[in-house]
Order: structure tokens, then sequence, then C-alpha cells
């Protein structure tokens, strides 16, 4: 777990290092984007560790200088997940944002999902999902983020998972 906390540290400081002023609504308006991520269980079946890919779109709405609302959703596609299982997930949440600079916003996430694919035993496919991230507009309409995030499904018998994901978007 260190080593992928420190490869996304590494990223989310590259990604800083790029940020230039943005020309772009400063974290207001809709966006679309797509991301890779790594996700780890230390108790899982398989090697504890996979990669999954997602889409996402979604709306910030600015309060004032520095207060950030958002409502998203994501599709994501796990070959192999932690589970042992080829995993799809449709999910919704909420973000609140902390605007930094013209540049940079920290923020914090939780909704609920749905996964496909995965034997829940007693349960069903209900997720809930919760984590935290940094975005950083690098160019007119163009964002990078990052984040941790945090899975517990709701089913009997399966473990929780952290992922580490790295993003773009483009805000419109």
């Amino acid at each position: 777990m260190t080593r992928l906390s420190g490869m996304f540290l590494i990223g989310a400081v590259v990604c800083a290092g790029f940020a230039t002023p943005a020309i772009s609504e400063d974290f207001n308006g809709g966006y679309v984007g797509a991301s890779i991520g790594i996700g780890t269980d230390p108790v899982a079946t398989n090697s504890g560790r996979d990669w999954s890919v997602s889409t996402f779109a979604g709306y910030n709405y600015r309060f004032n200088d520095v207060l950030v609302a958002s409502g998203e959703i994501e599709a994501d596609y796990n070959p192999e997940s932690v589970w042992g299982y080829e995993v799809f997930t449709g999910k919704l949440r909420g973000r609140a944002g902390y605007v930094v600079s013209d540049t940079l916003m920290i923020y914090g996430r939780t909704g609920t999902g749905y996964m496909a694919g995965v034997d829940f035993g007693d349960g069903d496919g209900f997720i809930w999902d919760f984590g935290a991230g940094v975005e950083f507009e690098i160019h007119d309409h163009l964002s990078m983020r990052g984040d941790v995030g945090y899975i517990k499904p709701l089913g009997d018998g399966l473990n929780e998972q952290t992922n580490f994901r790295l993003g773009v978007l483009t805000n419109f």
C-alpha cells in the first residue's frame, strides 16, 4: 500500500507541476472525463491488486470564491477485480470542493453504486463509495485529477477495496 500511495503522490506532484493558469470557468459548469485506477485489498483471494478504467460526467456549481458542490455519474470496468471477478460498476455521487487557487481544488466525495459480475452471496450488488482528491486545471477547459477512494460492498462476503486513480477531464 505504501508503494501505491507513493505512486499516487508522485502523479499528483507531476500534475501540479504542469498546472498553468486556466481561462475556463474555474470549477463551474459541466464536465466529462476518463480515468485509470489501481485497486488494492490485502486480504483478497487473488494478487490483492487490480486495475480499472472509468468514464464520468458531472456538473460543478461554484457557490462563491472557494466552495464548489458537484453531482457526478461514473461507469467503471475492472477486468479482474480483487474479488476475482470481471466487474462493471455504475456510481452516483456528490462532491464538495474547496478552491485553493484559480487552478487547484481539493475535494471529498461520497455516493453509492451497483456492481454487476460479482457473487455477493446473501447480499446484492450495492456499494458505498467515498474518497478525497485534487483537481488541477492545466489548460483552457482541460483538467487532471487524482483521488483515493474506498469501496465498501453492502452485501456479505466481500472485503473493502481502496482505489488510487488519475484522470483527465474537459470542462464546458
